[in-house]
């Protein structure tokens, strides 16, 4: 029996059960199943991380306004945030659930933005004489960025370059995947570790007691809320890329896709 034979079985001896359930429940579970379908669920899914995307967006740039703006003086560290949050984690996320031109573009956006925010962290170290890259959070972070530049360039060489073997293509898709999800899983940890080691450094500097981190002033309330939406916005990326009914939605497309190149090459 071929994969595809085995595959329509299972899809139908798994709607058949639904469908059963459905007849046991009554007609508010059939109403639930209908909605929560695989394609309505992705869907629903994809507009929460949307959403929670620019709720980061909107928080780091909250953040940054409550403690003097943006400006190429001495707030020129405050475009690091945002452009880290941005690209590492809001492009970087939403390239990872899209297809191939698209992910190619977002992914080279969410590059140059992150690149910009280190610079803009670099300078604000070297204009105050602070040391650099001396912390967990700016060695996790670098690592981070290397590893999602070099991903994108093998990757443009490996799956956009006419003469690359169909075989070769085929054979280091499962790594870049594992790669972009790593990357996702492990900026998110380095953003909150840079969340709260900024919270700690402009807060518990505060002379008033009132507004230190461990009184939890407002800002320090934005900084954590962030952090939650930030964690819940990753376990759903992740949940979603790692989901098998989301991805069965690309393996036509993928499969079409490596014939094309498999026939390309031949010739």
């Amino acid at each position: 029996m071929s994969y595809r034979q085995s595959q329509y079985q299972t899809d139908s001896s798994r709607s058949h059960q639904i469908d059963q359930d459905a007849a046991h429940f009554g007609p508010i579970a059939n109403t639930i199943i209908t909605t929560l379908s695989q394609d309505n669920l992705f869907w629903l899914c994809l507009v929460i991380v949307e959403i929670l995307g620019i709720i980061l967006l909107v928080c780091s740039i909250l953040w940054m306004i409550q403690i003097g703006g943006f400006g190429f003086g001495d707030n020129i560290f405050n475009f690091h945030p945002v452009c880290m949050t941005l690209g590492m984690i809001v492009c970087n996320a939403n390239a990872i659930n899209n297809r191939k031109t698209l992910h190619l573009i977002l992914q080279s956006f969410a590059i140059i933005i992150s690149w910009i925010g280190v610079a803009s962290a670099y300078i604000f170290h070297y204009h105050k004489n602070i040391p650099h890259f001396y912390s967990l959070h700016s060695w996790l972070g670098i690592t981070a960025l290397v590893g999602v530049t070099v991903s994108v360039i093998t990757s443009f060489l490996t799956f956009y370059y006419p003469k690359a073997s169909a075989v070769y293509c085929k054979l280091t898709l499962p790594f870049h995947i594992f790669g972009g999800i790593t990357n996702i899983a492990l900026s998110a940890g380095i953003c909150t570790i840079g969340i709260t080691e900024k919270a700690i450094f402009s807060l518990n500097n505060n002379p008033d007691p009132n507004q230190r981190y461990s009184s939890l002033p407002s800002i320090a309330i934005l900084l954590n809320m962030f952090g939650i939406v930030l964690v819940i916005f990753t376990i759903l990326v992740v949940w979603m890329v790692t989901k098998p009914e989301f991805k069965h939605k690309y393996k036509q497309t993928l499969d079409s896709h490596y014939a094309l190149r498999r026939q390309t090459t031949l010739e």
